[in-house]
């Protein structure tokens, strides 16, 4: 390969991490490293793209050859902080988020990671606040500093300045797709429309992330949690209105049109894709479809009281299971 040849090959990798495409990246990378096996920047690249394929320990491995061959340059120690932290080893990647910080304590970046593998070790939530606001201290115009900010101050349960500082950090760089993301848990409460309009902002700026995935899929679930507790609703008011009343299919039908209102078009077929992928969705999706036909049975059957009271109490042993398992599943741990 010629010196040209590297050169090209060099920018067309730049390009590929810039651009998420961690396969092609990573290829391109082995490529390079056949001809320079002892060139630390590529090692760093090399641990980049296996970041973004999920391969942590590849990623640690590739940071840590790196940080041999470099020993003064904080970029390859912020990279092994990165890894270990995705590891699970929290107190490794503060000691080595800590070397980048001593070997250039006048980087914001420096302290930003230092701040964000901090969260994560034990009694490390003090000293990665003060990192974090040194790191505003450093750079007030970088978009990553303030992130951090609000990173740690949502670590903190500090909810109204964990806003603001994604506010500015979305003030900064609008296309901050983790910011867009935090924001949206943080501001949208109860409405599933503010939080579809965040979710879906942050998954087209960056639609590998794997948090915003499970994002998504939480908020599948809630949409799919809310049709059902609409069924149940129309089901008994069907039992108490009788023979030929419409009551309970008015409420149904009232009930989901104002829960598509807050389901964006764009984002009904994350739902719809989302129900059949796990046991909870899924048997929510089929509870919700059965307790609409009892209603629906309950409302136009010529059935007296006692008739439509157990016809609507079919639907009790699963509304009692699925609502434990729900509450099962929002427990920590």
């Amino acid at each position: 390969m010629t010196p040209a040849d590297r050169d090209r090959a060099r920018a067309r990798l730049d390009a590929l991490l810039e651009l998420g495409r961690h396969r092609e990246a990573l290829d391109a990378v082995r490529t390079l490293l056949a001809e320079e096996p002892d060139a630390a920047l590529l090692h760093g690249q090399a641990s980049r793209a296996l970041t973004g394929l999920g391969d942590h320990r590849g990623a640690l491995e590739a940071a840590g050859r790196a940080a041999a061959l470099a020993p003064a340059w904080p970029w390859a120690h912020r990279l092994c902080a990165t890894a270990l932290l995705e590891l699970g080893r929290p107190q490794e990647a503060a000691r080595a988020a800590h070397e980048a910080v001593r070997l250039q304590p006048d980087r914001a970046v420096n302290h930003e990671v230092y701040a964000q593998v901090l969260v994560d070790a034990p009694g490390g939530l003090p000293t990665a606040w003060l990192a974090a606001l040194h790191a505003v201290r450093l750079a007030p115009d970088d978009a990553g500093s303030h992130f951090t900010v609000g990173y740690v101050a949502g670590r903190r349960r500090d909810a109204r300045t964990a806003i603001e500082a994604y506010r500015r950090t979305l003030a900064i760089d609008p296309e901050h797709a983790t910011a867009l993301h935090n924001l949206a848990l943080l501001e949208s409460g109860t409405s599933l429309r503010r939080r579809a309009d965040g979710l879906a902002g942050a998954l087209r700026l960056d639609p590998q992330r794997r948090a915003f995935h499970a994002t998504a899929d939480a908020w599948a679930d809630r949409v799919v949690r809310r049709a059902w507790l609409g069924s149940l609703a129309a089901l008994l008011v069907a039992a108490l209105t009788g023979w030929g009343g419409l009551a309970g299919l008015v409420l149904l039908g009232l009930w989901w049109r104002r829960l598509m209102r807050q389901v964006p078009v764009g984002m009904r077929r994350l739902v719809r894709d989302r129900a059949p992928r796990s046991a909870y969705p899924a048997l929510l999706a089929a509870a919700t479809v059965l307790t609409c036909l009892l209603a629906l049975a309950t409302t136009v059957a010529p059935l007296d009281a006692g008739q439509r009271w157990a016809l609507a109490a079919q639907a009790t042993w699963p509304t009692v299971a699925l609502a434990a398992w729900g509450l099962l599943r929002r427990r920590p741990g």
